[in-house]
């Protein structure tokens, strides 16, 4: 058995969005190798021992600690995020995660427009009806719903929570 470290960044808006509608996936992280990071080869170390985590993990501290790589490089905004969103080859991932972005900058019109296009472009019964209710959320006026006890199940995010007039924001 083997231990990585990875370091990434996420949206908790979009994924509690995406969360709301029943979304296949509502884990949206962007993330990378702690030593591809570094220029290095990927971080792989064994795990033998319970050190062997702490191992792992020491060269990403390390890194944060002096400045390698700082939380200012994360992306600030939603339209950052959806940057790097873009750039993963797995089309499931960023054609329901695209959309949620947008509504979370704000950006109703768009995030509609991006859900017709990805329809228009995959006609998947299964997208069509993530589509479906995608759009009915952002047509309800819904909000996103506010972080929780419960943190992502969509059969716990009532409809009280997610109607009160939506407001977009930042991740």
């Amino acid at each position: 058995m083997t231990i990585g470290a990875d370091v990434g960044t996420t949206c908790p808006a979009a994924e509690r969005l995406l969360a709301a509608i029943g979304a296949t996936r509502t884990n949206i992280a962007v993330y990378d190798d702690v030593g591809r990071l570094l220029g290095g080869d990927e971080t792989k170390m064994p795990l033998v021992t319970p050190n062997d985590a702490v191992n792992a993990v020491n060269p990403l501290v390390k890194a944060v600690e002096t400045g390698v790589i700082r939380s200012a490089d994360a992306p600030a905004t939603a339209e950052e995020f959806a940057a790097l969103v873009v750039q993963t080859p797995d089309v499931d991932y960023y054609r329901e995660v695209i959309p949620a972005l947008l509504v979370v900058a704000g950006r109703l019109p768009e995030a509609l427009a991006a859900l017709d296009a990805y329809r228009d472009k995959y006609r998947e019964s299964d997208y069509d009806d993530f589509c479906d209710r995608f759009g009915g959320f952002i047509e309800a006026g819904t909000r996103i719903p506010a972080p929780g006890a419960v943190a992502f199940p969509a059969s716990a995010i009532g409809s009280e929570q997610a109607v009160s007039g939506f407001r977009g924001g930042a991740c």
